[in-house]
């Protein structure tokens, strides 16, 4: 049976960072400084975890409007959000019509089985 369920935009960004990979240190951890034969060690400083590796950065946003940059004209945005609204209308009628068909089946059976039944009780 074919079902549709909406997912929040905040239930999206919670899957995109649960699939998010630590960043991992590359290199020597500590670095050796030499000053006219002494040996000073200096360590370099742990940065916290960072959610956006550079590769994330190089890749575009997955929404087009920004693609024309920081001025969207409004009518563009207005496109957008009726589409985007238009595809939900269209996932739940198909939902809609999949739960129809299915009952009209259930109906059809059940209007079988009252006529077996009914035969059966007339010819008794």
């Amino acid at each position: 049976m074919f079902q549709v369920e909406k997912i929040e935009s905040e239930q999206r960004k919670s899957v995109k960072r649960a699939d998010a990979r630590e960043v991992k240190t590359i290199g020597a951890v500590d670095q050796v400084v030499r000053h006219r034969g002494q040996k000073v060690t200096t360590e370099i400083p742990k940065h916290p975890k960072v959610e956006v590796n550079e590769k994330q950065k190089s890749q575009p946003s997955n929404d087009p409007l920004r693609w024309f940059g920081v001025l969207v004209p409004q009518s563009l945005r207005q496109a957008q959000s009726t589409y985007c609204q238009g595809i939900q209308l269209a996932a739940e009628v198909a939902s809609l019509q999949n739960s129809i068909n299915e009952n009209r089946k259930q109906y059809q059976a059940l209007l079988t089985d009252k006529h077996q039944l009914q035969s059966q009780a007339f010819s008794a």
